[in-house]
């Protein structure tokens, strides 16, 4: 048999078309169904402002619609479609809503949601960079444009996309940790003998006490400092908890500024609690998952000063870059301090000796060894859009977030519970004649109603020991209409609800 031509067909016979296996697709049918998906989702973005924020379906009747036995036979791609269509797409909360105002989860820019189809497809590995080395020059690139934004040194600094802010939070702690304690990395957490302290507001995020917990710092180790008037963790107040620590014999071992709270997207002010990290000795890091694309824009970056003075810091790029899940980013001033922490090396994924330094393998400089290409979608959004853009429409939301302020305090019985600083604002319905906690479980069932009817969809909280309603503008899709309509339903549910109170009370 000819090496060159094994399996030569007799001459003039055309040869048979190579068989693919089963769980492949030719091209022309992966194009086909690659459309298919676009139509139907292209179609549900066509409607995402005419559609029922939440569809607010009842769960047990959901459950049901999935009650299946695994399919062992395979139903074909349609049955996927028509899954879609009847299934899933309906009963979606419309994230993309201009008139959800709900947690941190923007609107997607849909160059993003392509972008994570190519993720997908190509499956880089970027926690080495033999299994991906274009992803990981990407990574690379995009870690030190945020570097710069940062105000981070740029012959130092470095980073690295993550899940989401609670995993930026834990590798962060981790890193303080390691840093305040000799040994530790070898012999746990019983080196601190129970004297480890991390310092934060109580309005930072529940992710703080997973992290000390994971770390064997134990949870009573966060100290949550209450914050001032206007939700923010007091310098003043901080420091001096921290001395008081050191004079009882207790160890600080890292301080938690936010910018950008999870309740009223309040910023600490860092330029002061940084002053009090560099007189106390005690590691920095800026916990900025939502806040921290204010450095894309020059307008709103000042309200970060101080930033650039963290030793870490979380940003999240699934927040207010309004790029899918899970995108997540934490920015480190020294990259040695990571090598430190991660920097285990077995023998199957040995460095390049002629390229460590240029382009790293991700896996030993934080917690995850596989790694999702996650940069190309920032990158590849940022090349088709910009960051001009980005920062527009972040000034964008601040502009709506003022304009809801400013319409709420025209509003009968209605009082805004803070100065919005970011895109984020609360408020609360305590219409006279009803006790606090009255009010509270108002405002709690006005949340309950306007959602139920798919007007709108908003979050509450608790400000000040108070239930209030919290509005996030995280879409570039809402506009001063969309604010008006849903103002329109709160105001209908409250006095709704009120009367319904009234009558059960009386």
């Amino acid at each position: 048999m000819s090496l060159e031509n094994p399996t030569s067909p007799a001459e003039g016979t055309p040869a048979a078309p190579p068989t693919i296996p089963s769980l492949d697709m030719r091209p022309e049918e992966f194009t086909a169904a690659a459309e298919a998906i676009a139509y139907a989702l292209a179609r549900y973005l066509a409607s995402i402002g005419t559609r029922p924020v939440s569809s607010a379906p009842d769960p047990a009747t959901l459950k049901a619609s999935f009650d299946e036995p695994i399919p062992h036979a395979g139903r074909g791609f349609p049955a996927l479609l028509e899954a879609l269509a009847t299934r899933v797409l309906p009963h979606t909360m419309t994230i993309g809503s201009p008139r959800y105002f709900g947690l941190f989860n923007p609107s997607v820019i849909p160059v993003a949601a392509l972008c994570d189809l190519v993720v997908s497809t190509i499956n880089q590995n970027t926690g080495s960079f033999q299994q991906s080395p274009v992803i990981t020059a990407i990574e690379d690139r995009v870690i030190r444009w945020l570097v710069a934004l940062t105000g981070f040194p740029a012959d130092t600094a470095t980073g690295h996309f993550t899940s989401g802010g609670t995993a930026a939070n834990l590798t962060a702690l981790k890193l303080a940790r390691d840093r305040a304690a000799a040994g530790v990395r070898d012999q746990g957490a019983a080196v601190f003998a129970g004297r480890g302290r991390v310092y934060a507001s109580d309005q930072s995020h529940f992710s703080l006490e997973r992290a000390v917990d994971v770390l064997g710092l134990g949870r009573s180790a966060l100290v949550r400092i209450p914050s001032d008037e206007r939700m923010r963790l007091p310098a003043a107040a901080l420091a001096a908890h921290i001395r008081a620590d050191r004079e009882s014999g207790l160890l600080p071992v890292a301080i938690v500024a936010t910018a950008g709270t999870t309740p009223s997207a309040s910023i600490d002010p860092l330029a002061a609690i940084a002053d009090v990290a560099a007189a106390e000795g005690v590691f920095l890091h800026v916990d900025a998952a939502y806040g921290g694309a204010a450095i894309l824009s020059p307008r709103l970056r000042p309200r970060l000063a101080g930033i650039e003075r963290a030793d870490a810091v979380t940003i999240d790029p699934h927040k207010w870059m309004f790029l899918p899940s899970e995108l997540g980013c934490m920015l480190v001033r020294d990259r040695s301090w990571l090598r430190a922490s991660f920097g285990e090396q077995p023998t199957y994924l040995k460095d390049s000796a002629d390229r460590a330094d240029i382009l790293p393998d991700y896996y030993r400089e934080g917690l995850q060894g596989s790694r999702r290409g996650k940069a190309f979608t920032v990158w590849g959004t940022l090349l088709v859009h910009g960051v001009d853009a980005l920062a527009r429409a972040n000034e964008r939301t601040v502009e709506l977030a003022h304009h809801l302020a400013e319409r709420v305090r025209r509003l009968p019985g209605f009082f805004i519970c803070h100065e919005p600083e970011l895109g984020l604002v609360c408020f609360r319905y305590a219409p006279p004649g009803m006790s606090a906690e009255e009010q509270d479980l108002l405002n709690a069932r006005i949340q309950r109603r306007v959602e139920a009817a798919g007007e709108a969809w908003f979050a509450t909280t608790v400000l000040n020991g108070r239930r209030v309603l919290r509005v996030n503008i995280g879409s570039f899709r809402t506009t001063e209409h969309d604010i008006e309509r849903t103002l329109r339903a709160v105001v209908a549910a409250a006095g709704e609800t009120a009367a319904e109170l009234r009558a059960e009370k009386a």
